[in-house]
Parts: C-alpha cells; sequence; structure tokens
C-alpha cells in the first residue's frame, strides 16, 4: 500500500488491558497477607470482599483506559494515545523508524492480539509497544516497513530455527516409523 493514501486508526486490542489487572491483583494480595499473619476467619472474609472490590475498581479503570486509547497511522507518523486523566501522546516519525517487530506468543495468539514494537533511531522513547489485532497489526508493518517480493517464505531465526529443527525432525522419525 501506497503511504499516501493509506489511513489506519482503530483502538488498542483488549490484551492492553491486563498490565492494570496484573495491578490489581498485586494489590488484593496486600489484604490477604494481613489475614495470614492472624489466622481469622473474620478477616479472611473481610479481606476476600476487600479483594474483590478493588479487582472490580481496577476492572473498571482498566476497561476505562482501554476505551480512551487509540492509535493511528498518518502520513509521515505513528501516533499512540493512551492515558485516562492525564492523555499521553507517542508520536514515531516513518522517517526515524528503525524497526518494526510483532510479537505473538501463546495466549495471543488464542486472543487474537498481537504485541508491536515500533524501535526508533533517534527519538525518544527508543521502543514504543502496543497491543493491536493481529490484522491492523499486520497492515502496520506491512506499510510501515513494507517486505521485498524476493523475500523467503519462511526464514527461522534463533529459536525459531531450533523449534522448526526439532518440528521437522519429528515429522521424519515419525513417518519412518509408520514406514517401517
Amino acid at each position: 500500500p501506497v503511504m499516501s493514501q493509506f489511513r489506519l486508526e482503530g483502538k488498542l486490542h483488549i490484551v492492553y488491558i491486563l498490565k492494570y489487572i496484573r495491578y490489581g491483583i498485586f494489590l488484593s494480595l496486600l489484604p490477604l497477607l494481613r489475614v495470614l499473619l492472624s489466622w481469622d476467619l473474620q478477616a479472611l472474609l473481610l479481606a476476600l470482599w476487600q479483594d474483590a472490590a478493588i479487582l472490580l475498581g481496577m476492572l473498571v479503570l482498566a476497561i476505562a483506559i482501554w476505551r480512551q486509547s487509540s492509535f493511528r497511522l498518518e502520513e509521515d507518523a505513528f501516533v499512540l494515545c493512551q492515558g485516562l486523566f492525564f492523555r499521553r501522546k507517542i508520536t514515531v516519525r516513518t522517517s526515524q523508524l528503525a524497526a518494526v517487530v510483532l510479537h505473538r506468543p501463546l495466549y495471543l495468539r488464542v486472543l487474537g492480539g498481537t504485541r508491536v514494537e515500533l524501535h526508533s533511531a533517534t527519538c525518544q522513547p527508543r521502543v514504543v509497544q502496543c497491543h493491536l489485532s493481529k490484522r491492523h497489526a499486520a497492515l502496520l508493518a506491512e506499510v510501515l516497513m513494507p517486505v521485498e517480493q524476493d523475500a523467503v517464505l519462511y526464514a527461522p531465526s534463533g529459536a525459531e530455527r531450533v523449534r522448526f529443527t526439532m518440528l521437522s525432525a519429528n515429522i521424519l522419525t515419525t513417518a519412518a516409523l509408520v514406514l517401517f
């Protein structure tokens, strides 16, 4: 796609709120720690109610933050807007972009998301991370860093090469056992 004709914008993937839920889980462990020291049933019930309130509050806050977050690809920059009370706008100019890295660990594959890392050569912050849907991430990577037409379809490196080698060896030995 030609950059001057292309517009891409939308919300971050819902996985974005998981970091806030983790903070809520950490905060909910504090009342339980007090109960572990006292071994009191009444205190345990109170701590569980406090935990439920903390987790519910963090969930509401995380959803509100997620609804206010957005991204857009302008003609010469990628703009990421985050925050609820204090809006943070991060702009990465395409001329300063060094690399676009797409991470798809298993939990993100299951949920249909991708963690996108934009590495900047000159501006701060050097690495900008966001969670996008698989389709938006692929489009963004294709527009920002187009793939050469003569590129190899699949070229594993590092740990991916080891996994690919093990998978190939497993397929070959299974085929040999089936034949014999």
